[in-house]
């Protein structure tokens, strides 16, 4: 037995460890059993360490990860919008050429096989 609380995962003998309790503690999964830990092994002063981290680390991944949501729904914004040109300049393309005037070969209509009766 390590004597570390949780089985020895909650501890900061090393920088793998710490890491892992830093991680989890912006996770904000745990966190106030964390710092109670450090209180009764350190000092009152692991409290303002902790809820220091958390405010200031939990509200920036959440900024960050806010940023990168927003910065997807504008580019698939900015791609709707460009898709969307494009079809309405096809579109208006088609139209231009259903009004230009028919020549005489457009005037004649469609080919019909032998049988076939023309379609209204």
């Amino acid at each position: 037995r390590t004597g570390n609380p949780f089985f020895g995962y909650i501890n900061f003998d090393n920088v793998i460890w710490g890491l892992l309790v830093v991680a989890q503690s912006v996770t904000l999964e745990g966190w106030p059993t964390i710092m109670y830990l450090l209180m009764d092994g350190f000092s009152p002063g692991a409290a303002v360490y902790m809820i220091l981290l958390v405010l200031f680390v939990a509200w920036f991944l959440t900024n960050l990860a806010l940023a990168v949501i927003y910065e997807q729904v504008l580019l698939t914004q900015k791609q709707q919008s460009k898709a969307d040109q494009k079809a309405l300049q096809e579109m208006k393309a088609a139209n231009e050429e259903s009004k230009a005037p028919r020549t005489s070969e457009d005037q004649r209509g469609p080919i019909l096989k032998q049988g076939q009766k023309p379609s209204l």
